[in-house]
């Protein structure tokens, strides 16, 4: 039954190359050369020579995809370590790791695996360089694929909810709240009409997707206090996934839980959510959620003035920056205010806001400085000190002004 076996893979190859299964295709092509060459079949002369050269071809798409996949994967693994860049020698090392493993490819002649993972490497590599209108570019490229090959939606559900997620974080970094809204109704659609046929694994991304994105359209819109509800969802989600979710993902919804109570100016659920990361044992995680989230903590500890308390904290916050070796210009003038300020005369605290307010500005434009402004909106914090208004009210009129 040689010739049998042959039509049967032939027809299981054409099914392997309308899903893109390009290690199925290869080991197809194998299982034909191996009948080919062990028994008379009788196929056409040039049989041979074309198995031969699909199995090269086919074996070199293997290879490009596992180049790419493996770069990928490499720069997830460096942001997790140092978070975004910080230093020239976070930038070079970054550099160094994408430009040394990036195969000599031509993108155009790359199959759709080929290009999902060169897309995804180009994601990482522009998101911890902090690049987030080229992090955008490629994150669109990422989505436009699966629109282009709409079978494949259905083929790796997580991959395709993978590039949504970023493209959705794209347009948080960019301020692109219309078209993040857009994105995020394409979110909720597909995880509704998905939702029977998700594993487990393809359930808990979606919903940690579905969160993320609807937290920052309430930070983009500064309506923190109409995000609040969203809390005890989390909570619940956290709570029935915890085996399934990594450390890193669980750190960063408790950050964005706090973050939602201080904007919505309740500082107290806001240092319950924030020590939930200060006590957790995070292992190897890169250190930006502990720095951010204590520094955040002492803010909060200064609004409900608890002077004496904050005293020693400041000092406790200067140690452990220390010791992670992540003490930037932002956090260093963040600490020396409130360290200096907290038993300042109240009748000139604007003028001591405004002050800092100034020196920020001014870190704002030094590249190595901005991660600290993804992580904590205190310029918007200080305006409301010095206006009298709430961190939302704030927020809300920035957001009304982009609209404008």
């Amino acid at each position: 039954l040689y010739t049998q076996s042959l039509k049967v893979l032939d027809r299981a190859k054409e099914q392997a190359k309308g899903i893109h299964q390009d290690i199925l295709h290869l080991e197809i092509l194998e299982f034909e050369k191996q009948i080919e060459s062990r028994h008379v079949t009788r196929a056409m002369e040039d049989r041979a020579e074309t198995l031969a050269a699909e199995a090269e071809r086919r074996g070199q798409i293997v290879a490009t995809v596992s180049r790419l996949s493996n770069l990928a994967l490499q720069l997830y693994s460096l942001y997790i370590k140092i978070g975004h860049v910080r230093t020239e020698k976070d930038a070079l090392t970054l550099a160094n790791l994408f430009k040394n493993n990036l195969p000599s490819i031509d993108v155009e002649r790359l199959t759709f695996f080929e290009r999902v993972h060169y897309y995804q490497a180009n994601v990482w590599y522009y998101y911890i360089q902090q690049n987030f209108p080229l992090h955008y570019r490629y994150c669109q490229k990422w989505v436009d694929l699966f629109e282009e090959f709409p079978l494949m939606k259905e083929q790796d559900k997580e991959l395709y909810m993978r590039g949504l997620h970023d493209l959705l974080t794209a347009h948080f970094y960019t301020s692109g709240h219309e078209r993040l809204v857009t994105g995020l109704v394409q979110l909720e659609k597909f995880i509704e009409a998905e939702r029977e046929t998700f594993n487990m694994n393809e359930e808990v991304q979606a919903y940690t997707y579905l969160y993320t994105a609807k937290i920052n359209r309430h930070y983009l819109e500064g309506t923190f206090s109409e995000g609040l509800p969203l809390v005890p969802e989390i909570a619940a989600f956290l709570k029935k996934y915890d085996e399934y979710l990594d450390d890193h993902r669980i750190l960063v919804f408790y950050y964005k839980i706090a973050c939602l109570y201080f904007g919505s100016g309740d500082n107290g659920k806001a240092i319950d959510w924030l020590n939930n990361i200060i006590n957790y044992k995070a292992g190897s995680l890169h250190g930006d959620i502990q720095c951010y989230a204590r520094i955040l903590h002492l803010i909060a500890h200064f609004e409900l003035r608890h002077f004496n308390l904050l005293e020693y904290l400041v000092k406790s916050v200067y140690r452990f920056l220390a010791k992670m070796e992540d003490l930037n210009q932002v956090q260093q003038e963040i600490l020396r205010f409130l360290r200096k300020e907290l038993y300042g005369d109240p009748t000139s605290m604007k003028k001591a806001f405004a002050a800092l307010l100034q020196k920020l500005e001014k870190l704002r434009e030094n590249p190595n400085e901005r991660r600290s402004f993804l992580y904590l909106d205190i310029v918007s914090w200080l305006e409301s000190k010095i206006d009298g208004k709430t961190v939302q009210g704030v927020i809300r009129e920035k957001f009304a002004g982009r609209r404008r």
